[in-house]
């Protein structure tokens, strides 16, 4: 009982305790692999071994890179990163031109699962102490653990490791990884979005595809969906599907990662009478290239990049002004390629033929001729266009086309790509980068003579220090002219090449590895550089010959279609208004007569709609394709359900809604249709022998017994 002036007080309630770590009850202490190898079958190291996510290259049948063998982020220069990882721009620190103090990690190793390059370890019992499980298991990981909202659930991490470069004893750089207990205790759930992100971020951003995979951006992001839902996990390997342009690694490459796992192969629109029209377009037409509306609107939305102070176009001859800037949106203050990026202007993907071939530099193999209602297998896919200015040895200047007697079949241009397989195919193929059933370049050169054609008339390709370049790529000596340059006028792009190009071959076993890299890189090429926008086709079948492009594969960024009505068609083709020229075209997703339609009737549009290519609405009584047929009389419609029962004497169900003829309600009133009416529905006989009785029969509908 209170007494008077007595303030009841409840007692403070102590605040939930944070919610156990899904390991926090199995582990005590983690020192790496060996702690999770302690309850998990040994195996698990072997099968992360061979995995593309540890050795970062494979064999793939689809990419047309010269000598087959196996490839990846290993030997693959990507023009947004610039450089492979054979120049081993694995670790390294590059510090700002801008204060000189400023530092930057950079590296292939911030995101691969060892603390090594794959190539420094020869089994997966040597690779096991070095790899990093929690990088992909763990729920919280390095610097997530400064993240409020996981303080606020789980707690301060107290041995939290962010991670960065650090330089070992025998002077090679490695990134640390994040090994502490609490990391290693918030493993247990299922690998997350946000563990895929870690590395994959660019994959799914504008930076480099322009469909990023949020619940914002992306229908199965919206639903929770798991990356994993859909790219199948088997024993540590991921499959990415066969149907991507840039040179990636797959790991499973029977498994096809496509729309119709989960959705119907024939009939995935199905909500209204207008799904005929729309289910016939996935024999040729990809889901992404209708569900992929737009490339992100952002300024970080990357169209073409140059690593060159100046670039030449190939189609033409001219020369770009393309400066390093410390100014980039990647690495303020720090050099950066000159990039320019897409307009914020709703840009669409560009749509090409792709028939899941590509060429080494990210140009889709199909055409119209090869699309798969022809019998081939290309169909309309959704593109990222990029262009790359990559750095190329000046030796191969003025190229092959200034000598008219050169034969670029069997002849070796200088410094040109066919140049340099030539002087390296042995190591290449120890290395696994040839395939060994061409043990000499005339092997293979014999079997593609294509490909010799086109390696002469492609310049060597120069791989180049990452870091350095950061640091030093926009120290410049004089004033330059445009063309090619040295370290006499870019002395730190020269160096950083030199650096490149030296740790390379000697990885390849060329020098020993003491050697200085920068005097080792300095005897591999002739010392001049250029800058050149690639790739270019050369393809002269192709309509595209001449074509200055990459395409990279869209497959994020899914949206649904809001609209069922025939004005959705709208945004690809041509309304019928603006194709009789009543009303002036507006600019259109596609251009059919890049793609290969045929103009057949000579207006001055080509569109598969409008272009007598066949009936295209069944519905409107008019005879599109002018063949004298008209509708559902046309065998163009067939495959597509009427929507009503057309003929009642046909002994079919012409609408496929279950009744045939005369007991269907679209025959109510039709001769020959005797229909139980008004005063027969209570007699109990099937006047109209139909097999239905009385109220049983549509035609008793209205009569007020069958109410």
């Amino acid at each position: 009982m209170l007494l008077n002036n007595e303030v009841y007080s409840a007692k403070p309630v102590p605040p939930p305790p944070p919610p156990l770590l899904p390991h926090a009850n199995l582990i005590t202490s983690y020192t790496g692999p060996a702690t999770c190898l302690g309850c998990h079958p040994s195996t698990i190291a072997d099968e992360i071994f061979g995995s593309v996510h540890f050795q970062v290259r494979s064999e793939s049948a689809k990419m047309d890179i010269p000598g087959g063998g196996a490839h990846g982020m290993m030997d693959r220069a990507c023009g947004l990163p610039g450089t492979t990882m054979m120049a081993n721009n694995w670790a390294g620190t590059a510090i700002s031109p801008v204060d000189g103090i400023t530092t930057r990690d950079d590296g292939c190793g911030k995101c691969h699962i060892a603390y090594n390059p794959p190539q420094s370890y020869a089994s997966s019992a040597e690779a096991m102490p070095d790899l990093d499980c929690l990088r992909c298991h763990a729920k919280v990981y390095g610097d997530e653990w400064t993240h409020q909202e996981n303080i606020a659930l789980y707690g301060s991490n107290p041995d939290i490791q962010e991670r960065h470069v650090v330089t070992l004893e025998d002077g090679s750089k490695i990134w640390t990884q994040d090994r502490s207990l609490m990391s290693a205790q918030s493993v247990g759930e299922a690998v997350s979005v946000e563990a895929c992100l870690r590395c994959h971020e660019h994959g799914l951003s504008g930076y480099k595809r322009a469909t990023p995979f949020t619940p914002e951006t992306d229908l199965h992001a919206n639903k929770g969906m798991l990356c994993t839902q859909c790219h199948t996990v088997l024993q540590h390997k991921i499959a990415r599907g066969n149907y991507v342009t840039d040179g990636m690694a797959t790991d499973l490459p029977d498994i096809e990662v496509e729309c119709i796992n989960c959705h119907s192969s024939t009939t995935p629109h199905a909500v209204s009478s207008f799904s005929p029209y729309l289910n016939r377009h996935i024999k040729n037409v990809t889901c992404e290239t209708c569900h992929i509306h737009q490339m992100e609107e952002t300024n970080r939305n990357i169209h073409r990049r140059a690593w060159a102070p100046f670039t030449m176009d190939p189609s033409t001859g001219t020369w770009d002004i393309t400066p390093a800037t410390t100014n980039g949106l990647e690495y303020p203050d720090f050099w950066d390629a000159y990039t320019e990026y897409l307009p914020a202007t709703n840009a669409r993907p560009d749509i090409r033929w792709f028939n899941g071939g590509a060429s080494m530099l990210a140009q889709p193999y199909g055409s119209f001729e090869d699309r798969r209602s022809n019998g081939g297998d290309a169909r309309l896919f959704a593109f990222k266009p990029f262009v790359s200015g990559m750095l190329f040895d000046a030796g191969w200047l003025p190229g092959p086309q200034s000598d008219p007697s050169f034969d670029p079949l069997h002849g070796t241009w200088p410094f040109s790509m066919k140049y340099f397989y030539e002087a390296n195919w042995a190591k290449f193929l120890q290395f696994g980068f040839i395939d060994s059933q061409y043990p000499t370049p005339a092997d293979y050169f014999t079997a593609r003579p294509d490909m010799a054609a086109m390696l002469n008339n492609f310049p060597m390709m120069l791989q180049f220090s990452r870091p350095i370049y950061l640091a030093e790529a926009g120290t410049v000596v004089g004033t330059p002219t445009v063309g090619p340059q040295s370290a006499a006028t870019y002395p730190g792009v020269a160096k950083a090449i030199n650096n490149g190009m030296g740790t390379m071959v000697i990885d390849m076993g060329y020098f020993p590895p003491e050697t200085d890299p920068e005097m080792a890189g300095a005897m591999m090429w002739s010392g001049s550089f250029f800058g050149m926008w690639v790739p270019m086709n050369m393809d002269q079948a192709s309509s595209f010959y001449g074509e200055v492009t990459s395409y990279i594969t869209m497959s994020h960024a899914i949206t649904s279609n809001t609209s069922t009505t025939v004005d959705y068609c709208y945004a690809c083709h041509y309304s019928r208004e603006e194709y009789d020229g009543s009303v002036a075209p507006s600019n259109k997703y596609l251009s059919y007569g890049e793609l290969g339609y045929d103009n057949l009737d000579a207006n001055p549009l080509i569109d598969p709609m409008y272009d007598a290519a066949s009936e295209y609405d069944c519905y409107d009584g008019i005879d599109n394709d002018n063949d004298g047929l008209i509708d559902f009389a046309d065998p163009d419609c067939n495959g597509v359900s009427p929507a009503i029962e057309l003929n009642c004497m046909d002994t079919l169900d012409d609408d496929g809604d279950g009744l045939t003829d005369c007991a269907d309600p679209d025959c109510l009133g039709v001769t020959g249709c005797v229909n139980e009416v008004k005063g027969l529905c209570t007699d109990g006989i099937d006047n109209d022998n139909d097999g239905l009785t009385d109220c049983a029969d549509p035609g008793c509908a209205k009569d007020n017994a069958c109410r």
